[in-house]
């Protein structure tokens, strides 16, 4: 059984301040998104991320915008129509461990602030080994233990390294940290293997 975000609260993760924290353009550039790629965003919400990477892959990509509440996915389609980037981005309503994705399919995998809410990560992260291309990142995002904030949940929810690639290991993904902030961490997993040419 997982935890889920309280979707009465869907404004705060569209708040304009949260960028200011997150840095979504510094991670996208970190993550090398660009134009052609395949992109999961898995527990999407309303598109904060899903929507600008929107507008990194260009007309041949395709956002793949996956979250279990139908709320979050309207909410996504909405701001998807306002931005014109409604033939880039297609919503799926699925669990995070059972996407229904085509194996190998993806060039990245992005799961930002939904690992601390699931209780089997083995599950999950195998799913998203199988979705993701040789070659291929799958890139985790969650809160930091030990960090006081006004971010985010409480230390008992907060990570560790460890909790953090563990699973990310066990699923067969080469992890690393990056140096990206010291109240969340960003790992990147990467699939075994070589791109097909």
């Amino acid at each position: 059984m997982s935890k889920h975000f309280d979707v009465g609260k869907l404004g705060m993760l569209l708040d304009p301040e949260r960028a200011e924290w997150t840095r979504p353009a510094e991670l996208f550039a970190e993550l090398e998104v660009g134009p052609g790629m395949q992109v999961a965003d898995v527990g999407c919400g309303p598109g904060f991320f899903a929507l600008p990477m929107a507008g990194l892959v260009g007309d041949e990509g395709r956002i793949f915008a996956i979250d279990d509440s139908p709320k979050m996915l309207e909410a996504l389609a909405e701001g998807a129509r306002a931005r014109d980037l409604i033939g880039r981005i297609e919503t799926r309503e699925a669990d995070a461990a059972d996407t229904g994705l085509p194996d190998s399919s993806l060039d990245l995998v992005l799961c930002a602030f939904v690992y601390h809410e699931v209780d089997d990560r083995e599950k999950l992260l195998a799913e998203f080994t199988r979705i993701t291309r040789p070659g291929g990142k799958v890139a985790m995002v969650d809160w930091r233990q030990g960090v006081d904030s006004d971010l985010g949940p409480g230390n008992e929810e907060r990570l560790t390294p460890q909790q953090m690639i563990d699973p990310m290991e066990a699923a067969g993904l080469a992890a690393d940290e990056l140096a990206f902030s010291p109240e969340y961490h960003v790992l990147i997993g990467r699939v075994p293997g070589e791109a097909a040419v």
